[in-house]
């Protein structure tokens, strides 16, 4: 294992005299919590990478963007915001923040094995939420065509807290993992703004 950058202090800085030497004791300890703390973390991102509970919303993202960004598709996008439209026809979406909220709308995490309960069929997968659990993704839909590929993919997602709240309904649409359309509605608050509606369509040009 590699020794991060932040240890090598300890390691190369000279004394100046007796005063700055740590005990031998206190070496063995330090180094130790600090090793510790290396191989905890590791673990972590061990179990991170291998959790396999529900769908990866951001693996499956992440992947979708890579096929995007090569394709380079034409996108006529609408977006509404508080009642003022825009419109126009793009080729250089950013699909990473096209598919920010996807990745978001990720539930496939240790911590969330109890938090959400699932419902399955041969072409549809759909978990939602125990009631009195605060976590933002509320519900998410995953639907399959006949070959097995993931055609479509809903989410609602809801955070309200003494500084921020908000609502988002998103639904993408998919043939063969690209894009085919996209719609993301919903609302968001501050503590010291008005409420701001927003509606964002997406369908990529054939």
């Amino acid at each position: 294992m590699r020794i991060p950058d932040f240890i090598y202090p300890f390691l190369t800085q000279p004394a100046k005299n007796k005063t700055d030497l740590l005990s031998l004791p206190l070496m063995k300890t330090l180094f130790a919590a600090l090793f510790g703390s290396i191989i905890l973390l590791s673990c972590s991102q061990q179990n991170k990478a291998d959790v396999n509970i529900f769908f990866d919303s951001e693996d499956f993202a992440n992947e979708i963007i890579e096929k995007m960004e090569m394709a380079k598709p034409v996108v006529h996008k609408k977006n509404t915001i508080n009642q003022e439209e825009s419109e126009a026809e793009l080729s250089d979406i950013d699909w990473s923040k096209e598919l920010e909220l996807l990745k978001q709308a990720n539930i496939n995490k240790a911590a969330f094995q109890l938090s959400y309960e699932t419902e399955e069929s041969p072409l549809q997968t759909h978990y939602s939420l125990v009631s009195d659990d605060p976590l933002p993704v509320k519900e998410m839909t995953i639907l399959k065509d006949s070959t097995g590929q993931i055609s479509q993919i809903k989410a609602h997602l809801s955070t309200d807290n003494y500084l921020y709240a908000s609502e988002k309904n998103l639904v993408f649409n998919f043939d063969q993992n690209l894009v085919t359309d996209y719609h993301v509605n919903g609302w968001q608050e501050l503590f010291i703004g008005d409420r701001k509606t927003f509606e964002i369509n997406g369908e990529v040009k054939k």
